[in-house]
């Protein structure tokens, strides 16, 4: 099934210079551009469509700065 993750950032403005990325299992703890959400102007959001096999997930979001391609973060996505 086609599911739709959506992350709804302050402001709903992009977090300048990073990216808003899907991590667990359903994407191997990957940080790459299939697991990368795209900032939707029109709505203010970040958003992602994966087709994923029924069944329980466990994901978070992280932010990565695009300059420095340091380790992922929480500090941004927390309480999303």
């Amino acid at each position: 099934a086609k599911v739709h993750f959506t992350f709804v950032p302050d402001r709903r403005m992009p977090l300048e210079g990073r990216d808003i990325y899907l991590t667990g299992e359903l994407t191997q703890f990957q940080l790459n551009d299939n697991s990368k959400l795209h900032f939707n102007d029109t709505l203010g959001i970040y958003e992602k469509e994966l087709f994923l096999k029924n069944g329980y997930y466990s994901y978070d979001y992280v932010a990565v700065d695009r300059l420095t391609d340091a380790r992922p973060t929480f500090k941004y996505t927390e309480g999303n």
